[in-house]
């Protein structure tokens, strides 16, 4: 079987190495664990969940013992390894908001009406007379779920205004001291509006089983009437059998480029209130006969939700009003969870 001490050992084997995927993977193996035993417990890895999660487990408490020697933000940080999420109220002040936002605000205005409906937006320029002039676009191409995205990717870049949250000191160390690495840096953000609409734009998933970082910042005051985000507090570890059979399955899915797979197709506890509204602030909900804290993440312009996205969470439908928020993500491939399943050639994405 695979112990604490096998993954130790080879944890500190393969930190600082170059990843030569799978292959070379299974030959270190091979020199780490019983040669007879091999074949048996690859398959075993792979292909069964119990395996697998208490290997993930064990990175967990790997990454947060390297993390409890922290002396900063160890509120914070305890919670996110704890409960997978916290809550940064009143982060940035309104003069930090307003430089953010001027980029944001000049999106908006071109795109006028072209703003509601989900889709991705799309910058372009025209040469005219006066000058280049900039325009952007929403492609439509989500129409159904109302969450119009400006990603980074796209523009090559931070949105301009975003270096301020990339550079915010405070929450750049906790991102640090979470991902065990003095070196980590927030390389990608997404613009999110959320408009009001008939459907959800994403219901109960978790995005990956690497440790992956989210910071949503609220452009906006976000209530019930807005789409806030759920989730279920604790999801980010593996102590439950319920979270570890669906991240199996995810485990599973992600090399196949299959759909997605949701919790909610396998847990009729997990389906959308029809009334958002009609939520508390916070529930306890049962989940295949494991019990969880639901959060509704609400908040206000400036606050920021700190979240473990290898957690059950969800998004939501806005009712009345628009939601802008900006999602940014460190670079991940660096707490020993994430180290082992790079080496491995797990896909990121």
């Amino acid at each position: 079987m695979i112990t604490k001490e096998n993954i130790e050992d080879l944890i500190k084997e393969l930190h600082g190495k170059e990843y030569c995927g799978y292959e070379n993977f299974k030959s270190r193996l091979a020199n780490t664990i019983d040669k007879d035993k091999k074949n048996e417990i690859l398959n075993s890895f792979i292909e069964g969940y119990d395996l697998l999660s208490h290997a993930l487990h064990t990175f967990d408490m790997l990454r947060n013992h390297e993390i409890s020697k922290c002396n900063k933000h160890k509120l914070i940080l305890n919670e996110l390894c704890t409960n997978g999420i916290y809550k940064w109220e009143n982060l940035f002040v309104e003069n930090d908001m307003i430089k953010i936002t001027q980029f944001i605000s000049a999106i908006e205005e071109a795109l006028g009406s072209d703003i509601t409906g989900g889709g991705k937006v799309q910058l372009y320029q025209n040469n005219t007379p006066t000058g280049i002039q900039t325009l952007a676009k929403n492609d439509h191409s989500m129409p159904h779920h109302g969450e119009l995205r400006c990603q980074s990717k796209s523009l090559g870049g931070h949105p301009p205004g975003v270096e301020i949250l990339a550079g915010n000191e405070k929450l750049l160390n906790t991102a640090k001291e979470y991902m065990v690495n003095p070196d980590t840096t927030f390389y990608r953000s997404t613009i999110s509006w959320l408009n009001p609409a008939e459907n959800t734009h994403i219901g109960w998933h978790i995005d990956s089983v690497y440790d992956v970082l989210k910071v949503m910042i609220f452009l906006t005051d976000v209530g019930l009437e807005n789409g806030p985000m759920y989730f279920l507090k604790k999801t980010n570890t593996s102590t439950y059998n319920t979270v570890n059979k669906f991240r199996h399955n995810v485990f599973l899915w992600k090399p196949s480029k299959e759909k997605a797979p949701r919790m909610s197709d396998s847990y009729h506890e997990l389906v959308h209130d029809p009334d958002p509204t009609a939520l508390e602030k916070e529930a306890i909900i049962s989940v295949g006969g494991d019990m969880f804290e639901r959060v509704v993440a609400t908040g206000k312009r400036g606050d920021a939700i700190l979240f473990e996205t290898s957690a059950v969470h969800s998004g939501n439908r806005a009712l009345e009003t628009r939601k802008t928020v900006i999602l940014s993500t460190p670079n991940e491939i660096s707490t020993p969870k994430n180290i082992f399943l790079s080496y491995i050639g797990y896909p990121r994405k």
